[in-house]
């Protein structure tokens, strides 16, 4: 059926994050945490006074959670984010001994972790750690500082790529976008990933108008600071393209997939996330074109790369297990695809309870509005997501996912898609019949 659309934007939504010390909006933030670590050090030393075994075990215990930041650091870099969440896990417990909950040294330990675990669909401690980063900055720097912003941003971005709290995404990107404005130098990078995300939120709600007005703010945004050819720019074109998909704009957005997908190989090598974003995005289009050959090798890669950076217990990992089930039913290969399917029930069986299941039941009804107002594009969209939600909330087997292939049958013999229709109808059936026994 293609990556869950929720799981799409997530992982977009993760790309800009700025995730990769290594990028130009990343680097300071990671300057700053390991400088005020450093002040840190020094605070130590003159609050302790005379003690001076005591402040050198002090300063010691803050080399050592710098130690363990730089390697955290490292790892995320590679996109390894469950090795890298145990390392900054310890570098804030090593760093808590020495300093309160508080101070200001933590925030950016405390803001890589909830990054680490924003790209482990780790929800509930993304959101807490991205809360507590804004009461620790605010505290410190005052609501209007562009950390905050960004804070406030990667929240938002939770809700929206992980959650689908659509309603509460919102506000948060406008009040990013309010501090990031009036901040000198105001074409920020910072302020080009919220414009992007925000970007999102509105294509998701069918405003995509307005969505592609403010990803081509941002696009203008980010070739000033970086070139036309470097992969920041890449991310926003791959958005872009993905605007143009939902709205059948098929070669316009085969363009956009295939220049971004250069960019970022050349800039980041053939096993990065970002690579493997594009690559299911792309595959997602020649799905939709009847192109299964190209769409299996695009998903296969992708997969893949997923499964050495997330592991094969991940959601967004059977997510493309499952487009590629989909893609290899539609070419014939019915064994191969039975036995994604079995690794896929496995893996959301496996994690229940991840989403609400009022969410999973509020995505299909939407779903049902769109379908029979005719909005077949964003009834598909929702259907995604409320499909994804379901599986991780009562189960791939539930009534609810089972209704979400149903209807998922209608709306792509609707949209000319009859094998697709076809197979979606016959796996509705399978799961029912499962649940029966």
């Amino acid at each position: 059926m293609g990556i869950p659309r929720i799981c799409q934007r997530r992982l977009k939504g993760a790309a800009f994050l700025g995730l990769f010390v290594a990028s130009s909006v990343a680097a300071p933030i990671a300057a700053r945490a390991q400088s005020v670590f450093q002040n840190a050090g020094e605070a130590i030393g003159l609050h302790f006074g005379h003690g001076a075994k005591r402040q050198e075990s002090q300063a010691e215990i803050l080399k050592q959670a710098r130690q363990l930041k730089e390697r955290a650091d490292e790892l995320s870099n590679e996109g390894r984010f469950a090795d890298a969440e145990p390392l900054y896990r310890q570098t804030l417990s090593t760093a808590e001994k020495v300093l309160d909950q508080n101070n200001e040294a933590l925030a950016g330990t405390v803001m890589a972790l909830a990054n680490a675990c924003f790209w482990e669909a780790k929800s509930d401690d993304a959101e807490s750690l991205y809360k507590r980063a804004i009461s620790i900055q605010t505290a410190a720097l005052g609501a209007s500082h562009p950390a905050v912003a960004r804070a406030l941003m990667d929240l938002a971005n939770v809700y929206q790529y992980l959650e689908a709290r659509y309603t509460d995404a919102g506000p948060l990107y406008q009040q990013a976008d309010a501090v990031q404005e009036k901040t000198p130098g105001s074409r920020s990078a910072d302020l080009a990933l919220t414009l992007m995300n925000q970007a999102n939120l509105y294509n998701v709600l069918g405003r995509n108008t307005d969505a592609e007005a403010l990803q081509k703010r941002a696009l203008d945004i980010q070739q000033s600071l970086y070139g036309a050819k470097n992969y920041n720019v890449a991310r926003t074109l791959v958005n872009l393209a993905n605007i143009y998909y939902d709205e059948g704009k098929y070669a316009e957005a085969s363009a956009l997939y295939a220049s971004a997908l250069g960019m970022q190989e050349r800039a980041l090598g053939f096993s990065h996330p970002d690579v493997a974003i594009t690559l299911v995005n792309e595959a997602n289009l020649e799905r939709a074109e009847g192109e299964y050959k190209q769409a299996d090798a695009a998903y296969t890669r992708s997969l893949g790369v997923l499964r050495r950076l997330l592991g094969d217990n991940h959601p967004y990992v059977a997510a493309t297990a499952e487009s590629l089930a989909t893609v290899c039913a539609l070419e014939g290969k019915r064994q191969l695809s039975d036995s994604y399917f079995v690794f896929v029930n496995r893996v959301f069986t496996g994690r229940l309870g991840m989403t609400s299941p009022v969410s999973a039941t509020n995505a299909y009804n939407n779903a049902v509005t769109l379908y029979t107002s005719g909005q077949n594009d964003r009834a598909e969209a929702s259907l995604h997501d409320a499909l994804y939600l379901a599986d991780t909330s009562t189960g791939p087997a539930s009534p609810v996912a089972v209704n979400c292939w149903k209807t998922m049958s209608q709306v792509a013999s609707a949209r000319g898609r009859s094998a697709e229709a076809v197979l979606y109808s016959q796996r509705a059936n399978a799961l029912a019949q499962a649940t029966a026994k």
